[in-house]
């Protein structure tokens, strides 16, 4: 069975694999040159070490300074003075096992914020708000009260609202029980447009006791 393929050969047909004693030999590869460090360089490499050279025989080496301190009678000392640390209380809870040390402060068992000063007491800011509230309050009746003596409208009074409030319902009631007493039949003109009337003034009578109901304070002009 034979394949044909229009695609081209991918490299030569031949390849010479060469003679089998002509292989590598020592000496014969590409070779890496090593950069070559000449005296100046390596003098600067020793004049930039952090250590100091290590003197000579006949050179005296420089100590350290001699300190006239008394390191060790310091230190008895400072130990003799210092106070030593209460230790830490706390309790012992069995229910964790060996080891189970919690500390007293943060156990929930001593009283932490119920011995402050302004335990119980209401915030300052709390009360900087209501001062401020009342103020408002203050500012705000005042400023109606001279509205109202320069022509403003004025406030209904609970009374007032509620007795407003039970006439628009009772004007509602009669309204609508005559509508009630309409014809089920409604074949004239006279009819319907009586009937869309009185719907008409039924929409409004709920729209004005819901606005009442909704406003407890009402202004009215004078």
């Amino acid at each position: 069975m034979f394949c044909c393929s229009n695609k081209p050969h991918q490299g030569p047909l031949k390849v010479d694999l060469g003679s089998p004693t002509n292989f590598l030999k020592k000496g014969t590869g590409e070779q890496s040159v090593s950069p070559v460090r000449n005296a100046e360089s390596t003098q600067t490499l020793r004049s930039t070490a952090t250590k100091p050279p290590v003197p000579k025989h006949d050179e005296l080496a420089t100590l350290a300074p001699h300190h006239q301190r008394k390191f060790i009678t310091e230190n008895t000392l400072d130990v003799l003075r210092t106070v030593p640390k209460k230790p830490e209380a706390a309790i012992l809870d069995q229910a964790r096992g060996p080891g189970g040390r919690l500390v007293l402060e943060d156990s929930g068992l001593v009283p932490k914020y119920s011995v402050k000063e302004t335990f119980g007491k209401v915030p300052d800011y709390l009360q900087r708000k209501k001062s401020d509230e009342t103020r408002a309050l203050q500012d705000e009746e005042a400023h109606v009260s001279a509205m109202s003596k320069l022509g403003a409208p004025r406030q209904l009074s609970q009374d007032e609202r509620q007795s407003l409030l039970d006439g628009l319902k009772a004007n509602w009631s009669q309204l609508h029980r005559d509508y009630q007493g309409l014809s089920v039949v409604v074949d004239t003109e006279s009819k319907k447009q009586r009937k869309k009337a009185m719907e008409a003034k039924l929409a409004q009578l709920e729209g004005d006791i819901q606005r009442v109901e909704k406003h407890p304070i009402i202004y009215v002009e004078q």
